[in-house]
């Protein structure tokens, strides 16, 4: 796994939009989002707000790399 780094996001027009976790208000670690999506063979996978777990097969097409204390989406590679 390789760590993309922070982007920005629009919840209405998501770049990973795939599959969607939501752990109703409990923490989501990003080892856990990586894991889940894997076992939903997605090629990314991204935290947000520590409780929402983004999944997609494609990545980087919408959204602006920001710097980590801005942060609203975390972004991981998972496999190629």
């Amino acid at each position: 796994d390789e760590y993309m780094g922070c982007y920005t996001d629009d919840s209405g027009s998501r770049d990973l939009n795939g599959a969607v976790h939501a752990t109703m208000g409990k923490s989501l670690l990003p080892e856990l989002c990586n894991i889940w999506c894997r076992d939903q063979e997605f090629a990314y996978a991204a935290t947000q707000g520590g409780t929402h777990c983004y999944c997609g097969s494609s990545f980087g097409s919408k959204f602006t790399k920001i710097n980590q204390y801005y942060i609203t989406v975390y972004i991981f590679f998972i496999f190629s």
